[in-house]
């Protein structure tokens, strides 16, 4: 269910602008994954009805295109090109942090294809709308005239008109021409009082609107209190369109609120319920136009009508919070149940698309989306969502900073336990634990009142609790979960709280009588926080959160007796008239702000129920900021060295010191200043948004396009341990002695921005082969452009255009290529680099319309058992043999010719090695695909440089006698125009350490994930991470890695039974899944994350081969 979090100050955008100085711009952190990581609130079919875009909390609109109906699909062709269904278009609007940028609402125009998109808007004053093209994945425009949070639209079936409602009452309508928009409902203030304004706000967490017919606006109107003086009661009111005059208000009453409205395309029918359980039905061409009670004491909380106005969807939502909700399909006008779908969270949207066909609705409690087809009962389509933290506890026996999660995979899965290591920087699997908070805690005692929203405290002796926690239920939501914090003797000092409304963690000093102090607010989740624990060592606060991420939160400073420190992180002092910061804390508000030490503060503003108010003298400055409510907005106007600075808001809300997010067999680490750690596949988890100009779209980056800055496991390993960032670089800069060096931001290295200038559609469809890309490159951030490459379905198209000069010369280049197309849609992106990161352009669509020829396979299979000694392996050369055979016997009728080559055992020389590369290299043409598998044993030199040794590889000698990563990466690079894959197999040696150098697995997955990035585009699956071995099993007689992959080929990992084995989607979820089956866990294989679509590398043929 919606609630509006009314975050007292809103300052408006313009009133920041009269600082000279430059600030450098706000980046946001934001999960990237495919699916939603917080409550879907909005759907929306596109005039197509073949596409669907999602939005929700986690400030993203995801545009779906849609499988067809079975046995509809066209057949697929047995070559490379593939049809695909999936998500096609992430689209991003301005973000804050907390919920500025969450989406309320979503409405497309039928005319036009644009959508638009409403909620808690990133300006000012939150009204903000986005108008979107989904169809090209672009933001199109942002108009501000709301002055409060959007809480619905709604678009004419024409889609001439859209209608938008904030959190104020205001609906404004828009000609989906252009122009302004004209007002119908004034606001709640102007049009019913300040009095009704308190009686409205007490049940308003949804208001909606709708359309019935293209003429007839829908709108819930306040019409007074009920008897008893505590209910509001409301009535739909019609509007005449575009004129806007209103008329009757439609009888009966509603209670408490509004929860659902929907009218149907042709105008006859619109359906409403509300707060008590009332489900009404009117028929608005009947005379008198008297409504039909369909049902009472049903909870709803959305509607739609398929665009004939016969069949009605019904979501609801479980009072309470508690027991199922339910999606509906309703004949109209009976109102009878044609089907029911139980589902376990509330159905906060529900559409039909415009064709008639499909169905979409949310409900799942993972943040799922599902899809079926209206005219027949069937097993819906499931758009997953992210997955989420629902339990955390610290590491049994643990004395560093290990602490164990318990997340959810999907809606049916079983719990997954597992323990995330910061200092060796994996993650493994882990027994259940459950460690729920004691009641009492040293001379403490607490008792829980959920319904008060309230925890009690009492002191040994007391009879009863009368120190208390109280959590205001709009502003700070639920209470979802506890913990008692301890300094290193055990000893209670505090108690922490989290909550579903702000995604806030909040500590609460222990108070034996009255209200307990705030002592501070953390900030930075995007989900409802659902587990807290106190790390082994007592000085960190983890939460986890149903958006996946797993936080760190510094207690240091906690017990600082200064309101002002406490909210804001930093310490002034007056010098004459002029309040000075005189010490400052990384994680606090203002750092992540750009304030620093010695800085001063010349104003405030903000804004109460009282109005606005602003402050300029030191003494009153002090004082206000000890006693402005912590969700206050505050506009801060800082000077440095006598020059203003920028200006900003900011609530007193903390930042993590360390957070991680774990998608399957994937995990990022990174800190506020954008410093990084992860997997080999899980460099694209996480991203970096960047507001721009208002109006205009927002960058964003993905955590890959900083790699050269800030991929930084020593930065990540140190940084529990020091405390600090700035610490840890200056003790990793030797230098632990002085004081600590700045650390860097994403923002003071955002990449060069890159467009791409022909050709000019975002989607082209020709009959030439050739094609021409000229794409511009401009620097940020002051760092001069030194490469730029093209990129066509996510591999380099040929050698990276490197450049020289000075520097004013390389502040912005021009590059022109000239492509050869292969038959078939391609993706064209351009990437440019600076020294700091690397920039991608918008892509481009091209579809070449062609006969497609079928390409070749050409692979090379390399196995060494016959070691020396104890080194010995003993299936690795037949796992290469039956590799190869897989090949042969699986992908003819794939590809027009399949070669494959394999050197095994004494033939499986270094010159062998690097002539079967070459080879390979030499073979592949555009279109093809190249395979290198190897299996045997890798190794490190004393430099950490990582090799595979041939069978007359010397390990003291690695450098002359065995095939060294550079090699890998110099054959990767130069194998440019095909597809890729490459399958390791090298970390038999486990802790064998060869010749007493470093293991090696670490080194395979820096490899693995190095490959996946943009400058080389490979698919590359290795056989394990973190600390594991790859393991024999005589069992089976073949290595666990090889044995998975060859029973994927041959078949096994076909998910959807299509007879086609995909790289690398198919074959990696198989190969992971038996891979840890065949060894108990105790093996995991990795993959790289790129952007390489899809591809089929076997076609199974035999009947019963696909089937699992």
């Amino acid at each position: 269910m919606f609630r509006r979090i009314p975050i007292i100050a809103l300052i408006s955008a313009m009133s920041l602008g009269d600082g000279r100085g430059e600030q450098l711009p706000t980046a946001y952190l934001c999960v990237n994954i495919e699916g939603h990581t917080a409550p879907v609130r909005a759907l929306a079919f596109a005039p197509d009805s073949e596409h669907l875009c999602t939005a929700g909390l986690d400030k993203v609109v995801n545009v779906w295109r849609l499988p067809p109906r079975r046995g509809q699909a066209a057949s697929l062709t047995k070559n490379i090109a593939r049809e695909f269904f999936g998500r096609e278009h992430t689209l991003r609007w301005e973000v804050a942090r907390g919920r500025r940028g969450s989406i309320n609402a979503m409405a497309f125009s039928a005319a036009s294809g644009r959508l638009v998109v409403g909620g808690f808007g990133a300006r000012g004053a939150t009204g903000d709308l986005a108008w979107l093209d989904p169809a090209a994945g672009t933001f199109l425009e942002a108009k501000y005239q709301h002055r409060n949070s959007i809480m619905s639209l709604a678009c004419s079936p024409d889609g001439r008109w859209l209608a938008s409602l904030d959190f104020d009452g205001r609906v404004l309508l828009w000609s989906t021409d252009g122009g302004e928009p004209r007002e119908i409902c004034k606001s709640d203030a102007e049009a019913y009082g300040a009095e009704a304004v308190q009686a409205i706000r007490t049940t308003l967490e949804s208001r909606p609107l709708s359309f019935a017919g293209d003429r007839t606006l829908c709108v819930p109107v306040y019409t007074g209190v009920s008897p008893d003086q505590r209910t509001p009661t409301w009535k739909i009111r019609t509007f005449s369109i575009p004129g806007g005059t209103p008329g009757a208000a439609l009888e009966p009453v509603h209670f408490g609120r509004v929860t659902a409205l929907a009218g149907s395309a042709n105008g006859r029918y619109l359906a409403s319920a509300d707060l008590a359980g009332r489900f009404y039905l009117w028929d608005l061409g009947a005379a008198g136009r008297q409504a039909k009670l369909l049902a009472e004491r049903i909870a709803i909380q959305s509607l739609g009508f398929n665009p004939t106005g016969n069949v009605l969807l019904v979501g609801t939502f479980p009072p309470g919070g508690l027991g199922e909700s339910e999606l509906q399909i309703r004949e109209i006008p009976s109102g009878t149940i044609r089907r029911v779908r139980k589902l376990d969270d509330a159905v906060t949207a529900c559409t039909v698309s415009s064709d008639g066909l499909r169905v979409a609705y949310t409900g799942g409690r993972g943040h799922e989306v599902f899809v079926e087809w209206l005219d027949e009962p069937h097993e819906p389509v499931v758009i997953p969502g992210g997955e989420q933290v629902d339990g955390i506890a610290r590491q049994p026996a643990a004395s560093d900073h290990r602490v164990v999660f318990r997340s959810r995979p999907g809606r049916d899965d079983a719990p997954r336990y597992q323990v995330f290591d910061p200092e060796k920087l994996n993650i493994a699997a882990a027994d259940p634990v459950t460690t729920p908070s004691p009641a009492n805690c040293g001379k403490w005692n607490v008792v829980l009142d959920a319904k008060s929203n309230r925890l009690w405290l009492a002191v040994a002796g007391q009879k009863q609790c009368t120190g208390y926690v109280e959590l205001d239920p709009n502003e700070q939501g639920r209470l979802r979960c506890w913990c008692w914090i301890v300094d290193r003797n055990g000893e209670p000092y505090a108690v922490a709280i989290g909550t579903d409304v702000q995604h806030g963690v909040y500590v609460y000093g222990l108070n034996a009588a009255g209200p307990c102090p705030l002592l501070r607010y953390f900030r930075g989740h995007n989900g409802m926080v659902n587990a807290l624990t106190l790390s082994p060592d007592c000085r960190y606060l983890v939460s986890g959160s149903a958006d996946g991420t797993i936080r760190y939160w510094n207690l240091d400073g906690c017990g600082n007796p200064s309101a002002v420190y406490r909210n804001w992180g930093a310490e002034f002092a007056a010098e004459g008239q002029r309040l000075v910061v005189r010490q400052i804390d990384e994680l606090g508000p203002l750092y992540n702000k750009g304030v620093r030490q010695g800085d001063a503060l010349d104003r405030i503003l903000w804004k109460d129920e009282k109005g606005d108010h602003g402050e300029t003298r030191a003494a009153e400055l002090l004082v206000c900021l000890e006693k402005i409510p912590w969700q206050t907005q505050v506009a801060f106007f800082f000077s440095r060295r006598g020059e203003p600075m920028e200006g900003f808001q900011s609530v007193a809300g903390w930042y993590s010191l360390l957070a991680a997010y774990v998608s399957g067999r994937d995990w990022i680490a990174w800190t506020p200043e954008g410093y990084y750690a992860c997997s080999a596949g899980g460099e694209r988890l996480i991203g970096w948004q960047v507001n721009n100009n208002p109006g205009e779209a927002p960058s964003f980056f993905t955590a890959e396009q900083f790699n050269k800055t800030f991929f930084r496991k020593d930065v990540i390993r140190g940084v529990l341990e020091e405390g600090s960032v700035a610490k840890t670089l200056a003790g990793l800069a030797g230098q632990p002695g002085q004081s600590a060096p700045v650390p860097a931001a994403v923002v003071s290295a955002l990449p060069p921005r890159v467009t791409i200038l022909t050709p000019t559609q975002n989607r082209l469809e020709q009959a030439e082969r050739e094609i021409t890309v000229t794409a511009r490159a401009d620097a940020a951030a002051g760092q001069p452009i030194v490469a730029m490459s093209l990129l066509i379905d996510g591999r380099p198209y040929d050698a990276k255009r490197r450049f020289q000069g000075s520097a004013g010369d390389r502040m912005s280049r021009t590059e022109r290529w000239v492509v050869q197309l292969q038959p078939g849609s391609h993706s064209i992106v351009v990437k440019a680099e600076s020294e700091l990161s690397e920039g991608l352009s918008e892509a481009k669509q091209v579809f070449y319309k062609a006969p497609p020829p079928k390409p070749s396979l050409y692979a090379f299979a390399v196995g060494i058992s016959s070691y020396p000694g104890n080194l010995r392996l003993n299936y690795a050369h037949s796992d290469a043999l039956a590799l190869a055979a897989t090949l042969k016997a699986n992908s003819g009728d794939l590809f027009d010719t399949v070669e494959v080559r394999s050197q095994v055992n004494e033939g499986a020389t270094q010159e062998a090695i690097r002539d079967g590369l070459v080879w390979l290299h030499r073979s592949a043409k555009p279109g093809d695909v190249a395979l290198f598998f190897y299996s045997g044993h890798g190794m490190n030199d004393a430099a950490g440089d990582f090799y595979l040794v041939p069978v007359d590889g010397t390990p003291d000698r690695p450098a002359e006698t065995c095939v060294s990563s550079s090699l890998l990466r110099e054959f990767c690079a130069k194998t440019t125009r095909c597809k890729l894959v490459v399958l390791l197999d090298a970390c038999h040696s486990g802790r064998l350490n060869l010749c007493n150098f470093l293991s090696i697995t670490e080194a395979v997955e820096d490899l693995t994930r190095e490959l996946g990035r943009n400058d080389y585009g490979v698919v590359m699956m290795a056989s394990s991470c973190g600390e594991e071995t790859s393991l024999e099993l005589n069992e089976i007689q073949a290595g666990a890695f090889t044995k998975a992959l060859v029973e994927g080929f041959e078949g096994n990992a076909d998910s959807d039974g299509d007879q086609f084995i995909l790289v690398p989607m198919e074959a990696h979820s198989y190969t992971w899944r038996r891979v840890r089956e065949l060894t108990a866990q105790k093996q995991t294989p990795i993959n790289s994350n790129t952007g390489v679509k899809d591809f089929p590398i076997t076609h199974v043929t035999r009947p019963g081969i696909a089937s699992r």
